[in-house]
C-alpha cells in the first residue's frame, strides 16, 4: 500500500514538471553557439562557419574577428536556426593569423562560441579597368578606374605602385582611385601594380612618361654666372632632383623651374663659345643647339701705364669669374693673373718681354677660340731681362769700354782672381770672344776707372797697390803705388790725370786728394780744404762734383776744378741719393742708378738723371722689374744694360731704352 502510494507521488511531480517545463510563458531555453572550421579560398578571402540555435530575431548573430590587433564584428544579414556562413573577401592581410568564433548577443548577454583560428590568404580586390590620363609627367594628377566600387576601402589598405615605386593616394570615391604619378626609376613606360593589405596584384596598365621639349632659350647670348630661361613644356618640377640641365656637358644649377619653364645659371668652366643645352626630364633627353652663344670678352682702353712685373688693371665685360678660366698675354707673353672682381677686373702681374716700341697688343682669352678686342698699354721706364746665362754666376760685370767702335764689357771673377773681358752684341745681346787676365791677388772693382783706352785698378786693401789693365793687349801692368787712400771713396780724372779723394779718417772734416799723372806715372798730393766733408762724388772732365756727408743734408753739390772748391749751383732735390749709387756720365748728363731700394720705400730702384748744362733733374721710380741690388753698369749705343742680382744670388742682365726714360 506504501509503495502504490510512493509510485503515484512520483508520476505527479512528473506530470507538473513537464506540464511547467512546456509552457513558453514560464520556461527559459538559453541561446546555443558551435563555432566550426573556417574554409579559405585561394584566391583571397575566408568563409567563416557555425551554428546558432535558440536566438530570436531581435538577437545579433554573427562572428568576431580578430589578428589579436584589430577587431571586428561581422552580423549576419538573415540568420537561419542551425548552419550559418559568412564570406569575408577585404581586410585580410595576406599570410597573417586570424582568430574567430561565433556569438549571438541578447539583450542582457553575450553567447560565445569556442574560438578558433586561420591563416589568411589575403583578400580579393576587384579589377583595374583603364588610366586617365595614361602619358604624362611625374607629379601629374591621375585617375584609376575599378570594375566595382571600392570606396568602403581605406586608402591605407591599398598601394598603387608604377614601377614598384609608391603613388601618394589622394582620395577613394565609389570606383575611382585618384594618385600623383611618382619618381620612379628604369624604363619612361610604367606597369601599374597593386598591394592589398600585403598582397601584390599585378594590371595590364601602363603610364608613360612624355619626353621633354625645348621651344625657345633667352637671352641667346649670355655670360658666366648670368641667368637664362628655358620654355618648353613637360619639366617634371614636382620633385626636387628630378629634372637636370648641361650646359656643354657640365650641369648647372637650377634656380627655378615649373612645368614649362626652367631658370638657369651659367657655369664657370665653359670652354667654348658655341653653348648646347641638354634637359634631362622624365627619365628622357632632349637638346637644343639654336645659336646660344657666350658674349664677346670686352676689354676696356687701358689707361694706366704698366710696369713690368708690376700690378696691372685691365677691366672690362664677361671675363670668368674664376681666375684660372681666364689667360692674358702681352705680344703672346702670358701674364699671372693675380686676382679677378667679379667678371670685369682683372688684375695682372705684367710679363717679362721685348715690346714693339714698349707697346705691346693685350688680349683676354676665356674659352676656346673666345678672345677679346685687342687693347695697347704703354709700358714705363722699365728695364726688361735679355739674358741669364750661367757665366753670369762666376761674372761680375763693372764696367765697358768702347774699342775699335765694339763693346768691350769687363768685370772680375772674385773666385780665381781673373780680370774678364767679353765683347758684346748689341742685337743678340750674346757675348762673345772671352778674354782672360790673371790677376795678382783680389782687386776691389769698386775702385775701377777709364782713362785712355785703359783701365785702372786699385788693390783692396790701404797699401796702394795701383795697377793697369790693356783689354787690347791682355795685359796688366802695377804702376807706382801711393799710401793712405780710403778704400770706400772713388775716384775721378781730370786732363790726362787721376785724382783720388780721400780723408785721414772716415767722416773728419777735410779733404785730402791725390793726383795721379798718367804720362809720367807720378803721384802729387792736392791741398787740404777744412771746410767740406767728401759724400758722394761724381764727375766729368776736369771739374768734379761731391756732396757734403749724407747726415749733414747739404742742398747744393760743390766742384771741384783744379785746386778750387767752390759751391755749385746745382741744387740737390730733396732726400736724393742715398748711400749706394751707380753713374754714368755722357753729353753734359749724369746718369745716377740707385742701387738701395730700401731707401726709397722699397721702390725698384730708381733712376735719377742730371743736366749739368740747364741744371734740371728727373726721376725715374721702378726701373727694374725686382727688387734687387746693382752690381754693374754699362751702355752700349741708346741702352743701358743692367748687371742685378737677385735673393737667391743669381746674376740677371737688364736692357733699360734711354729714349724712353721721357715717359
Amino acid at each position: 500500500m506504501k509503495k502504490i502510494i510512493a509510485s503515484h507521488i512520483y508520476i505527479f511531480i512528473l506530470i507538473f514538471f513537464f506540464i511547467s517545463c512546456s509552457s513558453d510563458e514560464d520556461i527559459f531555453v538559453a541561446p546555443s553557439v558551435v563555432t566550426k572550421q573556417s574554409i579559405n579560398k585561394t584566391d583571397g578571402g575566408v568563409i567563416l562557419y557555425a551554428n546558432f540555435e535558440n536566438f530570436s530575431p531581435d538577437h545579433e548573430v554573427g562572428f568576431i574577428l580578430t589578428d589579436n590587433k584589430t577587431h571586428r564584428n561581422y552580423l549576419l544579414n538573415k540568420p537561419v536556426k542551425g548552419n550559418n556562413h559568412i564570406e569575408i573577401k577585404k581586410g585580410l592581410y595576406l599570410d597573417r593569423k586570424y582568430y574567430y568564433r561565433a556569438f549571438i548577443k541578447t539583450k542582457d548577454s553575450l553567447y560565445l562560441g569556442l574560438q578558433k583560428e586561420f591563416i589568411s590568404t589575403g583578400s580579393i580586390l576587384t579589377k583595374f579597368i583603364s588610366l586617365n590620363p595614361s602619358k604624362g609627367n611625374f607629379g601629374n594628377e591621375i585617375q584609376i578606374k575599378t570594375a566595382s566600387d571600392i570606396s568602403n576601402i581605406p586608402s591605407g589598405d591599398l598601394t598603387i605602385f608604377f614601377n614598384n615605386k609608391a603613388a601618394y593616394i589622394k582620395e577613394i570615391k565609389n570606383n575611382i582611385i585618384s594618385c600623383y604619378v611618382p619618381y620612379y626609376e628604369g624604363n619612361k613606360k610604367a606597369s601599374i601594380s597593386i598591394n592589398y593589405l600585403g598582397k601584390k596584384l599585378t594590371t595590364d596598365l601602363k603610364f608613360e612618361l612624355l619626353p621633354p621639349i625645348i621651344n625657345n632659350v633667352s637671352p641667346e647670348k649670355t655670360t658666366f654666372r648670368e641667368e637664362i630661361t628655358i620654355t618648353g613644356k613637360n619639366f617634371s618640377s614636382s620633385y626636387p632632383g628630378i629634372i637636370k640641365v648641361f650646359i656643354n656637358g657640365i650641369e648647372t644649377v637650377i634656380t627655378n623651374k615649373t612645368p614649362t619653364q626652367i631658370k638657369i645659371k651659367i657655369p664657370d668652366n665653359l670652354k667654348e663659345r658655341n653653348l648646347s643645352i641638354k634637359v634631362i626630364s622624365n627619365l628622357q633627353e632632349t637638346l637644343y643647339n639654336k645659336n646660344i652663344t657666350l658674349k664677346n670678352v670686352i676689354i676696356n682702353p687701358i689707361v694706366n701705364k704698366a710696369i713690368i712685373r708690376e700690378s696691372l688693371l685691365i677691366t672690362g665685360e664677361n671675363f670668368n669669374p674664376i681666375k684660372e678660366n681666364n689667360k692674358v698675354y702681352f705680344d703672346g707673353n702670358e701674364a699671372y693673373i693675380n686676382s679677378i672682381e667679379n667678371n670685369n677686373k682683372l688684375y695682372v702681374r705684367v710679363p717679362e718681354g721685348v715690346y714693339n716700341n714698349w707697346t705691346p697688343s693685350v688680349k683676354v682669352i676665356v674659352a676656346d677660340n673666345l678672345e677679346s678686342n685687342i687693347e695697347s698699354v704703354q709700358i714705363k721706364n722699365s728695364a726688361i731681362r735679355v739674358n741669364s746665362e750661367t757665366f753670369l754666376k762666376d761674372f761680375q760685370i763693372t764696367g765697358s769700354l768702347k774699342i775699335n767702335g765694339t763693346t768691350n764689357v769687363f768685370g772680375f771673377n772674385n773666385n780665381n782672381y781673373k780680370f774678364i773681358v767679353y765683347k758684346f752684341n748689341d742685337i743678340t745681346h750674346n757675348f762673345y770672344d772671352k778674354k782672360e787676365i790673371k790677376l795678382p791677388y783680389n782687386i776691389s772693382f769698386s775702385h775701377l776707372n777709364t782713362q785712355n783706352g785703359f783701365i785702372y785698378l786699385k788693390y783692396e786693401r790701404d797699401d796702394g797697390n795701383f795697377f793697369k789693365i790693356d783689354i787690347k793687349n791682355s795685359s796688366i801692368t802695377s804702376l807706382s803705388d801711393f799710401k793712405g787712400i780710403n778704400k770706400s771713396i772713388p775716384f775721378y780724372y781730370s786732363d790726362e790725370k787721376l785724382v783720388f779723394v780721400s780723408s785721414d779718417f772716415y767722416r773728419v772734416p777735410h779733404l785730402i786728394m791725390y793726383e795721379y799723372d798718367l804720362k809720367n806715372n807720378t803721384w802729387s798730393d792736392k791741398p787740404r780744404n777744412e771746410d767740406f766733408t767728401i759724400g758722394h762724388l761724381f764727375h766729368k772732365k776736369g771739374e768734379s762734383f761731391y756732396k757734403k756727408d749724407i747726415y749733414y743734408k747739404s742742398s747744393y753739390f760743390h766742384s771741384l776744378k783744379g785746386n778750387n772748391i767752390n759751391k755749385s749751383n746745382i741744387k740737390i732735390p730733396k732726400d736724393f741719393l742715398s748711400y749706394h749709387f751707380l753713374s754714368h756720365f755722357e753729353n753734359n748728363t749724369f746718369y745716377f742708378f740707385d742701387d738701395s731700394p730700401n731707401y726709397h720705400n722699397n721702390q725698384n730702384n730708381r733712376l735719377s738723371i742730371l743736366d749739368i748744362n740747364s741744371n734740371t733733374w728727373k726721376e725715374f721710380t721702378n726701373i727694374l722689374p725686382w727688387r734687387y741690388n746693382i752690381l754693374g753698369i754699362f751702355k752700349s749705343k741708346d741702352f743701358f744694360y743692367i748687371n742685378i742680382i737677385d735673393f737667391h744670388y743669381n746674376q740677371h742682365l737688364l736692357k733699360l731704352d734711354i729714349k724712353r726714360l721721357t715717359l
